[in-house]
């Protein structure tokens, strides 16, 4: 269901070596890094959410599995943010194929990184549309407690992809993964802000979908002696 992302970071802190000339910009983007895609059902019980109760509550997705739910009372609204916990952003084996084909030029800096949402849609049981417009007072899409994207954003995907920069600390992580050669994980969820009014009347199955796109901006030079630079 998840597939890694960020692949070409792995080769972003490669030390320079050797004469190295011919700086220039390159962007990595599809089809060279691979998307996040989320694609889950919940199945929520009725009552489970009345009155907003705050905290975690468990939920079963499509294969039975326990899936946690946290519930925040906004006042007019009641919170329920569905995760998908430590999705795999990259691990050892894909950033060396990232070296690998970066056919011998040698990365000098990463320059920024940015995610774009490329699809995302709620549905019911019976596959119909959820109404977010009618039962959501907001929403809002996340990477590792970072909100990226809006319910103004998701509305907006109707003119194409929503895309957003990365910085900070969720940056910070990826380049420390980078550093240590270890795996790195973040945690996705969406976050909607359903209507008190709404609360009785969510499906009984919530399907959710989207696909998001990370896009990484490097500079990158040719090594004068070879692929290794010495």
């Amino acid at each position: 269901m998840h597939r890694s992302t960020v692949i070409f970071l792995a080769a972003g802190l490669v030390a320079a070596c050797g004469d190295l000339s011919d700086l220039t910009t390159v962007t990595l983007g599809a089809p060279e890094i691979p998307t996040i895609e989320v694609d889950r059902t919940y199945q929520i019980d009725q009552g489970t959410f009345s009155g907003c109760p705050e905290g975690d509550r468990t939920v079963k997705d499509q294969e039975g599995v326990d899936r946690t739910v946290h519930v925040r009372d906004l006042g007019s609204a009641c919170e329920l943010s569905f995760a998908e916990e430590g999705v795999l952003l990259f691990d050892e084996e894909q950033a060396r194929q990232a070296s690998d084909k970066l056919q011998g030029r040698k990365i000098q800096g990463v320059k920024a990184v940015a995610v774009s949402i490329q699809d995302f849609s709620l549905e019911d049981e019976t596959g119909a549309p959820f109404d977010i417009a009618g039962k959501l007072d907001g929403l809002s899409v996340l990477v590792d407690g970072n909100a990226l994207f809006t319910l103004e954003d998701i509305q907006a995907l109707a003119n194409g992809p929503v895309e957003k920069q990365v910085d900070g600390a969720l940056l910070d992580k990826l380049v420390d993964g980078v550093n240590n050669g270890t795996p790195v994980r973040a945690d996705v969820a969406a976050a909607l802000a359903v209507k008190d009014s709404a609360l009785e009347s969510l499906p009984t199955r919530l399907h959710l979908k989207m696909t998001l796109q990370p896009k990484v901006t490097v500079d990158v030079v040719k090594a004068a002696s070879g692929l290794g630079g010495g």
